[in-house]
């Protein structure tokens, strides 16, 4: 799947190309809070990603909208360790950030990506970039060093 193209008829609901990166500095939102957090891949990594994301989090947003952050890195982290191959001796690299308006949360890994298609039924898969594209307020894909999977969440100034 290329950036731009829909998982679906909607062209509001496919990826969509970024402004920038976290990962190599090129994001030009001014960010409130930012971190990076290294992960080691294999079956934990998705585990792993949740308790990063609760400890970065922590009070600063909503229990809601915690759990929709949660899902979505989940899909990405499972999706770089089965597609990008990021196994246990491997990094996958979350950045994330919240400014005023937004969060964005950036998962990169050094595998070559996968083309996605629509889900298929009875639970067999494809249903991780579905609902980030349900879910999220943008999103997209960068394979211009390894392989960079995002997602942004509009969010009031409160949080």
């Amino acid at each position: 799947m290329e950036a731009g193209e829909p998982l679906r008829d909607d062209p509001a609901a496919g990826p969509s190309e970024s402004p920038g990166f976290l990962a190599d500095g090129t994001w030009r939102a001014v960010a409130v809070q930012h971190a990076q957090v290294d992960l080691p891949g294999g079956l934990r990594a998705p585990h792993s990603a949740r308790r990063a994301l609760e400890e970065h989090f922590a009070g600063t947003i909503d229990r809601d909208l915690l759990a929709s952050v949660e899902l979505l890195t989940t899909e990405l982290v499972s999706n770089a360790v089965r597609h990008g191959g990021a196994g246990e001796d491997e990094l996958v690299v979350l950045h994330l950030a919240t400014t005023e308006s937004c969060l964005r949360v950036e998962v990169c890994d050094n595998g070559g990506g996968f083309e996605a298609g629509p889900p298929t039924p009875y639970g067999e898969g494809g249903y991780g970039l579905f609902l980030v594209s349900e879910v999220s307020s943008r999103w997209g894909v960068s394979r211009e060093d390894g392989n960079c999977a995002w997602f942004e969440l509009d969010i009031g100034a409160d949080g």
